[in-house]
């Protein structure tokens, strides 16, 4: 036993946890929170007003002893407003309030958690269309791709065009982003070796990219802060895992306007 005095002993340092696992609702598998999607309850319908000071009270219910309305009629004889389903939404940026839920980016998950899944885990009956989940997955993480450029332009961590792209990539820059339509670009040097070594990620047009980064067209943009450039590869990951599956191609749902993953070009692997 240790007679040092505990105010003179070296502090113990406590090893870092990992990220909390969390269990698919589809597969019932669990993985990290990276690697699966979050939904919430869609927000519900505003409930119906009070009446107005002076207007006409409700119908009372039946008197004790009265004779019970008809099943699915209220009190006043008429017929009661159906129970409504519960609908959901893709939280990709995973900082949305009240209890979600986690399914892999996968077309059988997803079709597992929408039979069933969902109403377990929100201790509801939801109702989701598989095809419609994953057009909802590629819409929410294409804006959020779009919104972490626009994030890392607004902290100096872009460096955008070809050269200046050229230029981060052969100072270490961890991440490229190519446009979609800028099939020349892929070809230079350090680009090239980015995308060999799996540090490319495409996405959009020319004009997209351009548009969001204050320019009228951009081919190619470097990202330099590692923390962001992890955020992309991961919404990239996820988008395309959905956007390429069997689920996206047959949905109804318009495709998504901005996102187009790594699947799309296929220079960008």
């Amino acid at each position: 036993m240790s007679t040092t005095p505990p105010d003179l002993r070296a502090p113990r340092s406590k090893p870092a946890s990992p990220a909390r696992a969390r269990t698919c609702v589809g597969c019932a598998e669990k993985a990290a929170p990276l690697d699966l999607v979050r939904v919430v309850l869609a927000p519900a319908p505003r409930a119906e007003p009070l009446p107005a000071p002076g207007a006409e009270p409700r119908e009372p219910g039946p008197a004790a002893g009265g004779p019970e309305p008809a099943p699915g009629a209220s009190a006043g004889g008429k017929r009661a407003p159906e129970r409504r389903s519960a609908t959901v939404v893709v939280d990709a940026a995973g900082g949305a309030f009240g209890r979600g839920a986690h399914v892999h980016p996968r077309p059988e998950c997803i079709a597992r958690a929408c039979r069933g899944g969902f109403s377990r885990a929100f201790k509801t009956d939801v109702r989701a269309d598989a095809a419609g989940v994953a057009a909802a997955v590629a819409e929410a993480f294409g804006r959020r791709f779009g919104g972490l450029l626009v994030t890392g332009r607004g902290a100096g961590a872009l460096a955008v065009g070809a050269d200046a792209a050229t230029e981060a990539l052969e100072q270490g820059a961890p991440l490229v982003v190519v446009a979609c339509d800028a099939e020349s670009i892929v070809r230079r040097g350090p680009i090239a070796r980015a995308i060999a070594e799996g540090r490319a990620v495409a996405w959009g047009a020319k004009k997209e990219l351009g548009a969001l980064l204050g320019r009228d067209e951009v081919a190619v943009v470097a990202v330099t802060k590692s923390s962001i450039a992890s955020e992309l590869q991961r919404v990239a990951r996820i988008a395309d895992a959905v956007t390429t599956s069997d689920l996206r191609a047959s949905s109804e749902a318009p495709p998504s306007k901005s996102f187009r993953g790594v699947a799309w070009c296929p220079e960008v692997r």
